[in-house]
This record gives C-alpha cells, sequence and structure tokens, in this order.
C-alpha cells in the first residue's frame, strides 16, 4: 500500500497565500483552491456549506487573498462548488481547462 502526505491550502509561495486549509471544530475539512490570476472563479463564487469561502479565505490570509480574487478550483470535486456547471461536468483532481 501506498499513503501519499499532501500539504494542501496556499502556501508562503502562492501569492495571496500563507496559510493552511482549515480544520473546523466539527472535524470537517475544506481544501483551499489556490490563488490564480488567469480569469476564472472568484473565490466569493464557490460555494461551500451554506454561502460561499470568500469570506473565509479573506479571514484566513488576512486580507492577502480577497472575497473576489480568482481562484484555481483543484481539485474541482464537488459539483456544488460552483452555481453553473456544463451538464458533461464531470470531479477533476490535478487537471486544469475543467469543464465548469
Amino acid at each position: 500500500m501506498k499513503i501519499i502526505l499532501s500539504r494542501k491550502g496556499f502556501d508562503s509561495s502562492s501569492v495571496g497565500g500563507g496559510c493552511p486549509s482549515p480544520v473546523f471544530e466539527d472535524g470537517t475539512m475544506l481544501s483551499l483552491p489556490i490563488p490564480d490570476i488567469d480569469p476564472g472563479t472568484q473565490y466569493q463564487n464557490i460555494r461551500w456549506q451554506n454561502g460561499d469561502i470568500g469570506s473565509l479565505v479573506n479571514d484566513l490570509t488576512k486580507g492577502k487573498t480577497k472575497r473576489d480574487s480568482l481562484a484555481h478550483l483543484d481539485p474541482d470535486l464537488r459539483k456544488e462548488s460552483l452555481l453553473t456547471r456544463d451538464p458533461e461536468w464531470r470531479p477533476l483532481l490535478g487537471q486544469s481547462g475543467a469543464a465548469q
């Protein structure tokens, strides 16, 4: 059996980074998408639980990454992460250019 340990979240080399992905008191985890410079999805448009992750990212990065900053949604595993999806959408891990 192979085990892969992978640190998730922003690291200090990411634009606007410097924080790990959160683990909440109830044990739920959220893998934060890394900041992106290409036109795409804003943090405030990524859905999670009953809202979006924009404010959470802003708070965790102490304002270095704003709600309207661009994110690279990888892994893109949850259909409900974005309100608008291509009918052919399928979960992806590690591939850019995912249908949104």
